[in-house]
């Protein structure tokens, strides 16, 4: 599966990082998250609007992922995101993901991953994810899309 590995301590587990964005549970493997900080409402500048956050040092892409999943979605980047996701897309790429509540750090059975037909790529939430695992063990069951970053690692597109 690409992005999502076993961890070291547990050959049938992957750890990541979930978050919920719109009415979608998205998930991360713990290695390319490097760090959720807070994004108050002062550090929203006209910036935010044509995509990229401010993080001191560095511009770095924000990759809001309400748009990709609804394009009915009327609500400003200023309007939402109270923490941001920081996420190694490549060696040389970072992007900040905006999320309203901070991320859960979770063990995934990789028996609960399932792979993504080729044909359902189009279709949102779909088209952002690689595969998708169904958490039995919640009630209801959760089902949480598994980020692909090939995918999202392009915030131009």
């Amino acid at each position: 599966m690409t992005n999502f590995s076993p961890s070291r301590s547990d050959e049938d587990t992957s750890k990541v990082i979930m978050f919920n964005v719109a009415r979608y549970w998205f998930a991360l493997p713990i290695a390319v998250v490097l760090k959720v900080v807070n994004f108050p409402p002062e550090f929203r500048t006209t910036l935010n609007e044509v995509g990229l956050v401010d993080l001191g040092h560095r511009a770095i892409a924000l990759l809001d992922l309400r748009p990709k999943i609804n394009s009915l979605d009327t609500t400003t980047r200023q309007e939402r995101g109270k923490f941001l996701t920081i996420v190694q897309v490549s060696d040389t790429e970072l992007c900040a993901i905006p999320v309203d509540r901070p991320p859960t750090l979770r063990e995934i059975s990789l028996a609960d991953v399932r792979s993504l037909p080729e044909g359902a790529a189009i279709v949102p939430p779909l088209n952002l994810a690689s595969h998708v695992a169904v958490l039995n063990s919640e009630d209801p069951p959760l089902e949480v899309f598994l980020l692909d970053l090939q995918k999202i690692g392009s915030p131009k597109a």
